[in-house]
């Protein structure tokens, strides 16, 4: 059994030092010294966060093709922000209580994911818990802990069982007042997703592209193509682990929380009870999508040991990691490059 580490304070730089440190290990492999592949980097800040992509500089015109990814981006967050009154996420949550409001076809993709994965994960996973977010205070990042009673009344318009989607009809209603949808435990991969796809839809089939140090979506060989085993990337409170086709989120409690009367609140609140996660660890999952990954990692968050051990039983091609003192399901051997990091659920890959 691996010994468990002591927390750590995960900070965004972690991850992204991370990646350019393996960027610079891998630039001339010892077996590719021959044809070094450098990488190119672009950035551009968006949904409150640093995006970052990574590609080889060998393909051909890959400013113009980055940018494209970074705009799809952006017209993400023109969608989703919660922050925008002119997003179509916040004319529904205007709108929506009082009649069917149309909605356009991502939007109506986005929400049967998020349908999707707030019932594969029980509710632990629910993006129609903005009311709790917005009682916690972390909406605006001005936590306060709310009184037991707050949080019982808020429970009455929390729920995506309350969200009426016809996706046939691209139409949503909400089944009762004072419902709000809120994206932020998906809405960062889901825009790696629609970057990514916009790469591969351009003929571009080896790259990273991460979302703040949490979120991360790598396709391809990574930067050493002779030895095709994917992207090296970094997990809070060490270890490593290689993505190929495939995604990583992070959900963790060092970058938003509350401390009152001696307890530390994570910004991560468990919408079945409406209370905020109390613990000093990491989770990351690996996985496909990097929407699911985000909206998982979450999920377990907030579950406790027993359920999230039930959730990774029903999900065995999911790859589960925790750092910090608490560890959630039945912890593995860490095998592979996880290092430091727990091993849960699926068979290690690595």
């Amino acid at each position: 059994m691996m010994q468990r580490p002591e927390p750590h304070e995960f900070r965004r730089r972690d991850l992204l030092d991370a990646l350019r440190a393996a960027s610079q290990e891998l630039r001339f492999p010892p077996d590719a010294v021959a044809s070094p592949r450098r990488l190119l980097a672009f950035r551009r800040r968006a949904m409150a966060c640093d995006f970052e992509l990574l590609m080889p500089q060998d393909h051909a015109g890959a400013s113009d093709v980055a940018l494209a990814a970074l705009d799809e981006i952006e017209s993400v967050e023109a969608l989703l922000s919660i922050y925008r009154p002119t997003s179509e996420l916040s004319h529904i949550n205007r709108a929506a209580a009082d009649r069917a409001v149309p909605v356009s076809r991502e939007m109506a993709e986005f929400l049967v994911l998020c349908r999707r994965l707030w019932a594969l994960t029980q509710g632990a996973f629910d993006p129609a818990a903005g009311a709790l977010v917005e009682l916690w205070g972390f909406r605006d990042r001005r936590p306060r802990r709310p009184a037991d009673s707050e949080i019982t009344e808020t429970l009455a318009r929390v729920g995506f069982q309350h969200v009426d989607l016809n996706a046939d009809a691209a139409e949503v209603r909400f089944a009762r007042r004072g419902i709000i949808l809120n994206p932020g435990a998906i809405g960062k991969g889901w825009a790696l997703d629609q970057a990514a796809a916009a790469l591969q839809s351009r003929g571009v089939d080896n790259f990273l592209i991460q979302a703040g140090g949490s979120s991360v979506r790598a396709c391809g060989p990574g930067p050493d193509a002779q030895s095709d085993t994917g992207w090296l990337v970094g997990l809070p409170g060490g270890g490593m682990v290689r993505l190929r086709d495939a995604a990583l989120g992070t959900s963790g409690s060092q970058q938003l929380y509350l401390d009152a009367d001696g307890v530390r609140y994570s910004h991560i609140i468990d919408p079945r009870s409406g209370r905020a996660a109390v613990r000093e660890s990491h989770i990351s999952v690996r996985t496909p999508s990097a929407a699911e990954a985000d909206a998982v990692a979450t999920a377990l968050f907030a579950m406790n040991a027993a359920e999230a051990a039930k959730l990774l039983a029903r999900l065995p091609t999911i790859d589960a990691y925790e750092t910090g003192r608490t560890v959630a399901g039945d912890s593995g051997d860490g095998a592979g490059e996880a290092g430091n990091a727990e091993k849960q659920g699926g068979k290690a890959r690595g």
